[in-house]
C-alpha cells in the first residue's frame, strides 16, 4: 500500500514538471525594461544689460516710494492770507461821495425830528397829574401817638410797625393792614388799634379828592417813651 502511493507522489511531481517546462518554452521572452526619458533643465543666465539697469531702477523706486507732502494746515493758509496785504478797496471812496450827495437830505430831514421832540413834550404835558399821597401828620388832624403797651415797657420791646392804610375821599381810614410787623405781637396790636381811628387828609388827583392807599411807619423806641 505504501509502495503505491510512493509511485503515485513521484508521477504527479514528474507530470507537473514536464508542464512547467511545457509552459515556460510556449511564453514570449521576457524584454528587458525600457530606459527613462532623461530631461535636461537648463539655467538661462540674465542678460548683462538687465543686471547694468539694475541700479538704475532702485533710486526711481525709492523716489516713487517718497512720502508725499502733506497740504499745509487750514490755520497756516489763513494766517498767510490775513497776513497778505489787501488791495485798496474803492468802498471809502463810494462812501465818502454817498454822504456828500446825501448832506442836504439829513440836513432837511433834521426839521421833521425837532418836530417830532416838540409834539413828545406837548404830549407830556397832556399827561394825567401825579396823585399826592394822605398826610396824616398835623397838630391839626389831633392824631394821637399810638399807647406803648407796659408790658412792652418791662420786656424792652422795641421797633418799627408799618401799616398799609386805604384813606377814603373823605379823609377816613377805611382797612389797615399790617405790612412789615416789628417783631413783637403787642406793638403791631397797639400801632393796628391806634392809626384805624386817625383822620387823614385824602389823596389829591389834580384839584379832586381821590381814595388812595399808601404804608404809615409807627416807631417805638424805649428811649422817646421814658423822656
Amino acid at each position: 500500500m505504501k509502495r503505491n502511493y510512493f509511485v503515485l507522489t513521484t508521477l504527479a511531481t514528474v507530470t507537473l514538471g514536464h508542464a512547467v517546462l511545457l509552459y515556460a518554452a510556449d511564453a514570449p521572452p521576457l524584454q528587458p525594461p525600457k530606459a527613462l526619458p532623461v530631461v535636461a533643465v537648463a539655467l538661462l543666465a540674465k542678460p548683462a544689460q538687465a543686471v547694468a539697469e539694475q541700479p538704475a531702477a532702485a533710486p526711481a523706486r525709492a523716489k516713487a516710494a517718497a512720502p508725499a507732502r502733506r497740504a499745509p494746515a487750514p490755520e497756516a493758509v489763513s494766517r498767510v492770507r490775513a497776513d497778505a496785504p489787501r488791495p485798496a478797496s474803492a468802498k471809502p471812496a463810494a462812501a465818502a461821495a454817498a454822504v456828500a450827495s446825501t448832506a442836504p437830505a439829513g440836513s432837511a430831514g433834521a426839521q421833521p425830528a425837532s418836530g417830532e421832540r416838540q409834539g413828545a413834550a406837548a404830549a407830556g404835558e397832556g399827561e394825567a397829574p401825579a396823585v399826592t399821597p394822605p398826610q396824616y401828620r398835623g397838630d391839626y388832624l389831633h392824631n394821637p401817638k399810638p399807647a406803648y403797651p407796659p408790658l412792652s415797657l418791662e420786656l424792652a420791646e422795641q421797633g418799627v410797625v408799618e401799616l398799609r392804610v386805604a384813606v377814603s375821599a373823605a379823609g377816613e381810614a377805611t382797612s389797615v393792614e399790617l405790612f412789615r410787623s416789628s417783631g413783637f405781637p403787642r406793638l403791631d396790636r397797639a400801632a393796628r388799634e391806634a392809626v384805624a381811628r386817625w383822620r387823614f387828609i385824602p389823596a389829591r388827583l389834580g384839584s379832586q379828592s381821590v381814595a388812595h392807599s399808601f404804608v404809615v411807619p409807627v416807631h417805638f423806641s424805649l428811649k422817646t417813651a421814658k423822656s
